[in-house]
């Protein structure tokens, strides 16, 4: 997970570099210079959204995990309990 959220922060840091260079294209009419650093941009977004979206199921996966180990544990509480009543 380190590792996807230093993916994204490199992806945030180059789109932040680029949003720059496309202003100032298109102020000095480069508009060739410009597109080109628009599909990077694009690009960058694009790996950006995946990134994200491998997060975002990684940790809803943990979470899902954690909610079911907790539900384990509450049952085996409940089975111990009634087993404790009985033999008591």
């Amino acid at each position: 997970m380190e590792d996807l959220v230093a993916k994204l922060e490199g992806d945030l840091e180059e789109v932040n570099n680029l949003y720059p260079q496309i202003q100032d294209f298109i102020h000095d009419g480069n508009e060739k210079m410009a597109v080109d650093r628009i599909e990077r941009c694009r690009a960058t977004l694009s790996d950006l959204d995946h990134t994200l979206f491998d997060c975002q199921n990684i940790l809803a996966g943990y979470q899902q995990t954690l909610l079911q180990m907790k539900n384990s544990n509450n049952k085996q509480e409940v089975v111990n309990e009634h087993t404790d009543v009985e033999s008591g």
